[in-house]
């Protein structure tokens, strides 16, 4: 993992959280920022946090490159692939809510679920402003 890699960090379901908080500039990441979150970025918080945690050192250890390849499989029952099931299943024991969180966000309507994943995609992205990677 990239020293510059977000999820190098991530130590616990807390320290998930405050990373996925930064990347999608809500809570006191957000303070500042020229317009409020909207509510699907506050939603994102918790699966992103999910996904960090699966891809940091006390997970998998695959870092960032795992969380983008992760971000595409929606697939309720892949736990084998990169994907937001396999992060509820890993979180499901060390950071139950995180794990629980996928879940909710994986059988909610497929609007809401695409909506969800949309914010995490673009807090995640790697052409940001000038073409400067955001994390990772």
């Amino acid at each position: 993992m990239r020293s510059d890699d977000p999820t190098v960090d991530v130590d616990s379901a807390h320290a998930a959280i405050v990373q996925a908080e930064s990347l999608l500039s809500v809570g006191r990441a957000g303070l500042g920022r020229s317009r409020p979150a909207d509510v699907w970025e506050v939603q994102a918080v918790q699966p992103l946090a999910a996904l960090l945690f699966a891809a940091s050192p006390v997970g998998n250890g695959q870092g960032m490159d795992w969380v983008r390849a992760a971000l595409a499989n929606v697939d309720p029952e892949d736990v084998r692939s990169p994907g937001w099931a396999y992060a509820a299943l890993w979180c499901s024991v060390s950071a139950p809510v995180l794990g629980q969180s996928v879940v909710r966000t994986l059988t909610c309507d497929c609007r809401q679920r695409d909506s969800i994943v949309a914010a995490v995609r673009a807090a995640i992205d790697t052409d940001g402003p000038l073409g400067q990677r955001r994390c990772g």
